[in-house]
């Protein structure tokens, strides 16, 4: 099995899978929305939605996870672009947690489920020892879900938003059943 097979799971109420090359129209709902994507200070445009697309696809082949897609059981519409990435901090491999919810799905409890079901996959089925989220200082709604999560700020740094240096802080959770020597 692939570990990116590991994230393609179901919660109460959402399904996830992998994201295609032929999702341009089902990420553009999220990507292009300008309320969501304010944390970006842009939305994206329909070449960078496809660039997004497309580094999920290289993420799944080289790192094994990436962003998949979180829709609904119900209606099959799509909720949110979630998931973990493999990513540098500090100059060391880490694994970060991810989570972008429609603006008009927010609210409603689906991030947190979101981040739930990424986080058992992460702990569970990876046997990570720990995950990082990067959050914008100015995102007070994702610190707080964060903290609820039982995530730890760790410091702070800044990551290019738009071509403009923006200020993070960098949160971690460990693993509350790693085996020493795990993963990460």
């Amino acid at each position: 099995m692939e570990k990116i097979e590991l994230l393609e799971v179901q919660s109460q109420r959402l399904y996830f899978r992998r994201l295609r090359a032929t999702d341009l129209e089902l990420a553009s709902c999220v990507l292009q929305n300008a309320e969501t994507m304010a944390a970006w200070d842009r939305p994206y445009d329909r070449s960078d939605t496809l660039d997004f697309i497309a580094d999920m696809l290289r993420r799944y082949r080289t790192d094994g996870i990436g962003h998949v897609a979180a829709s609904e059981k119900q209606t099959a519409e799509l909720v949110a672009l979630c998931g973990l990435l493999a990513e540098q901090l500090d100059g060391r491999p880490a694994v970060s947690l991810g989570c972008i919810v429609r603006s008009e799905k927010r609210f409603h409890g689906f991030g947190r489920e979101c981040l739930s079901a990424m986080l058992s996959c992460a702990f569970a089925r990876l046997e990570l020892d720990r995950v990082v989220s990067f959050i914008r200082l100015d995102n007070v709604g994702a610190l707080q879900t964060a903290a609820a999560f039982g995530m730890k700020p760790i410091g702070r740094c800044e990551r290019v938003h738009a071509g403009q240096a923006v200020h993070h802080a960098v949160l971690e959770m460990r693993n509350p059943i790693a085996a020493p020597g795990g993963i990460n």
